[in-house]
């Protein structure tokens, strides 16, 4: 896949953050889609100032409110009647 042009990683090819970041050149960047996910506990970006992790949530849907609406409903539903939940996070895998 080609990169495009004008876009720049926020890590270096050594796997340290740009000095973008580091020297607060810029306030910061905010990242939604990662090449690995999730990203280890021991992953710098966690602890790198200037750096946020979304959890691949960035995008807004124009159903987006009752979309959730509905998963909230039927969740609350299957846990009253004692049914498996859906969408359920697996916090092994960390997601």
């Amino acid at each position: 896949m080609a990169r495009r042009r004008g876009r720049r990683r926020p890590r270096g090819r050594d796997g340290r953050p740009r000095p973008l970041l580091r020297e607060r050149r810029i306030g910061g960047t905010v990242l939604d889609v990662l090449r690995g996910e999730p990203l280890p506990a021991e992953h710098p970006f966690w602890t790198t100032p200037g750096i946020v992790v979304l959890p691949h949530v960035g995008g807004l849907h124009p159903r987006r409110d009752a979309i959730v609406a509905g998963l909230w409903g039927d969740t609350l539903e299957r846990f009253a009647a004692g049914e498996p939940l859906r969408e359920v996070v697996d916090r092994v895998r960390g997601y």
